[in-house]
């Protein structure tokens, strides 16, 4: 799932600073044709040019992830999208900018400048041509010529003098295309992420956070804002929102009642589901659920389950999810392992498997696994449930309601 973080600076209502972060991006760009043409006259090579922005964009990139702690993946989760990614970095990467780059050094900049920000232009007709998400009308067409008239007379200044080069020109349009295909290819990996979670986030590890400066006081703003985005977008279908609920009460809230109400705004915003926060204590959950029903909170509540597989992990816990509740039959069972690593995970293993087997004889909505990167213990918990594949869960409610006349219950 994509995850909106709150925040961000104000925007205001007018969208201003959007406006002038457009302006800003666009000089920065402009510029790189002048900057590269400049390297280029005083002997650096296009492909020594390229290796250079390049190395300097990744260091860049892996600074942010590591001090924003979000870490960095190394590889897609499938081969499909492994090549794609691969594309991606061929056509929006190395190919562009070597093309780019060698351009410049055979053409006029005139000639590179409006070539390659004729891509939009010829993103569309890719579009067109080899997918079906755009279809060609009048608009797009008048639109797509009156910006290339307009941004041959910005390139030129008015004054348009012939200088045709065969080899760097076409190298420029080389570049164009490139930049074409990889728009498109993009457009295509968006589109295959419909949900999005919308929450707060942690804290920013390192500075001064000050929450009064974010754009957004409430994730109900945060709902709102995202819809308002999809409306202008004109998307072919409608992203699914998921917002936080928490059984045993918001770290952060003194008023239980208040809470709920602000769960309430954020359904009535636009929100499709409530996933919740962790809980060890299934009767928390139970009423947790049953209060939003009374309320006509009738979204989908996803249960948040996080199996403790050792102590330092559940010290973790405790100090990510502040005011959880760790039940005395768990606390128990840690005790009893005495401190032996491979006793304690199954322990956590077993008491997470009870805990899911419950909650499914309960009819929950859907249960969502805080995995932390380790996948052994979901994958051990989804064998001691019996689970195949996620389908199986409708069978067992399905089975749940043939028995329930007999008094029996399917055993999940």
């Amino acid at each position: 799932m994509c995850k909106f973080a709150s925040t961000f600076p104000s925007m205001g209502t007018t969208g201003i600073k959007y406006d002038v972060t457009a302006v800003i991006v666009t000089l920065i760009w402009g510029g790189t044709f002048i900057n590269t043409r400049l390297l280029i006259d005083n002997g650096v090579a296009a492909h020594e040019i390229y290796f250079l922005r390049a190395g300097i964009a990744y260091t860049a990139l892996w600074l942010f992830c590591m001090a924003s702690g979000r870490g960095m993946r190394v590889r897609s989760k499938t081969l499909r999208d492994e090549a794609t990614f691969l594309l991606l970095g061929v056509t929006g990467g190395s190919l562009y900018f070597m093309t780019e780059n060698a351009a410049i050094g055979m053409t006029v900049v005139t000639n590179v400048s409006f070539i390659v920000s004729s891509c939009p232009f010829f993103a569309t007709l890719i579009a067109i041509l080899f997918t079906k998400s755009l279809k060609a009308n009048k608009n797009i067409m008048a639109g797509g010529l009156t910006a290339i008239a307009g941004l041959a007379l910005v390139v030129f200044n008015g004054k348009f003098i012939l200088k045709l080069s065969p080899q760097g020109d076409t190298l420029a349009m080389a570049a164009c295309l490139s930049w074409a295909v990889y728009s498109v290819v993009m457009r295509s990996v968006t589109e295959r992420y419909d949900a999005v979670m919308a929450l707060r986030g942690d804290p920013p590890r390192f500075g001064n956070y000050d929450p009064s400066r974010d754009a957004f006081h409430h994730a109900s703003e945060l709902v709102r804002f995202i819809r308002r985005w999809e409306d202008r977008q004109h998307l072919d279908r409608r992203l699914t929102i998921g917002v936080a609920g928490f059984p045993e009460g918001h770290p952060e809230s003194r008023n239980r009642i208040r809470e709920m109400d602000f769960l309430k705004a954020k359904l009535d915003e636009g929100a499709d589901y409530i996933c919740t926060q962790l809980f060890f204590d299934n009767h928390n959950f139970f009423d947790y659920r049953d209060r939003c029903r009374l309320l006509g909170i009738n979204a989908p509540i996803i249960a948040g389950i996080m199996p403790v597989i050792s102590i330092s992990g559940m010290n973790r816990m405790a100090d990510l999810s502040s005011g959880t509740n760790f039940p005395a039959r768990l606390l128990k069972g840690m005790l009893r392992a005495g401190g032996d690593r491979e006793s304690i995970e199954r322990i956590g293993i077993n008491y997470a498997s009870y805990q899911c087997s419950e909650l499914l004889d309960a009819e929950v909505d859907g249960i969502h696994f805080y995995t932390l990167n380790k996948s052994k213990a979901t994958l051990s918990i989804y064998k001691n449930l019996g689970i195949n594949n996620y389908f199986d869960v409708d069978r067992i409610h399905m089975m749940n309601d043939i028995y329930k006349n007999s008094g029996n219950t399917y055993d999940s």
